[in-house]
């Protein structure tokens, strides 16, 4: 009968390593928890952030591509007013060639 006090004794000591590991565990595993849900909300704030700041640049080129349009059109027409007055100024040349006589032809 000396033996079954030891074991009771030893049953209760191993019961109560195994609660305190179970324990500990759970522990572990609430902690485990808790960090996901503050990186899951880190994440959420991030990626609010960055569809903010996505649609912030997506109207900025839209609004760079409008101005680029309307300066291709200015310089588009630049260039036709630049060769429209080539033509006028060989045009006045020509005129004011045939006004002087020039080249002087040959007698």
């Amino acid at each position: 009968m000396t033996e079954l006090p030891r074991l009771i004794i030893d049953a209760q000591t191993r019961a109560l390593a195994l609660k305190t590991a179970a324990d500990d565990f759970v522990g572990w595993l609430n902690n485990l928890r808790a960090d996901i849900a503050k990186c899951e909300e880190e994440l959420e704030q991030k990626l609010r952030i960055a569809d903010q700041q996505t649609a912030r640049l997506q109207t900025e080129i839209q609004r760079l591509q409008s101005e680029r349009a309307k300066e291709e059109q200015a310089l588009a027409q630049v260039r036709k007013d630049i060769a429209s007055e080539r033509k006028e100024i060989g045009r006045e040349r020509e005129r004011f060639l045939k006004s002087l006589d020039w080249p002087p032809q040959a007698a």
